[in-house]
């Protein structure tokens, strides 16, 4: 049973040791596919409350890190290659007759993206970080854009 006891919980009768005049130093992470229509507001939150007690907080929101590499034209030329090269495996398992049900859709889909041009879609990705950091995040149809 949890009861509260001189501001301290207690659970199944013991409490918690008391730290008085201790603070914390601590880092709270965004966690990763954060969308910035609609924020995680935990994390502000619970940060605004540790400050008000004294507690040094750092913020980091990873999404940004997460997105940029997602989104680099690094990281799309690595994974165009790596569909390139699965295609390639299931292709030789088709030839072999070895394709399972689950290889061929999986196979017809890397087709359907094999036309993929990485370099487009990293312009377009640029694009699209430029609005959602910038004023124009604020004009709907090009929020929904990006």
């Amino acid at each position: 049973m949890n009861t509260m006891s001189a501001g301290l919980i207690q659970i199944e009768g013991k409490a918690l040791p008391s730290r008085v005049g201790r603070k914390l130093k601590t880092m709270l992470l965004f966690p990763p596919e954060w969308v910035p229509t609609a924020p995680y507001l935990a994390l502000p939150s619970l940060t605004a409350v540790l400050r008000q007690h004294g507690h040094e907080v750092i913020q980091k929101d990873v999404n940004i890190e997460m997105y940029d590499l997602f989104f680099s034209d690094a990281f799309l030329i690595w994974v165009k290659a790596r569909m390139d090269m699965q295609l390639h495996e299931l292709e030789a398992k088709e030839r072999a007759g070895l394709l399972t049900d689950q290889e061929t859709d999986q196979k017809a889909c890397l087709e359907t993206k094999s036309s993929w041009d990485v370099f487009e879609l990293t312009e377009r990705a640029e694009s699209a970080k430029r609005i959602v950091r910038g004023e124009e995040f604020y004009e709907a149809d090009k929020l929904e854009w990006a």
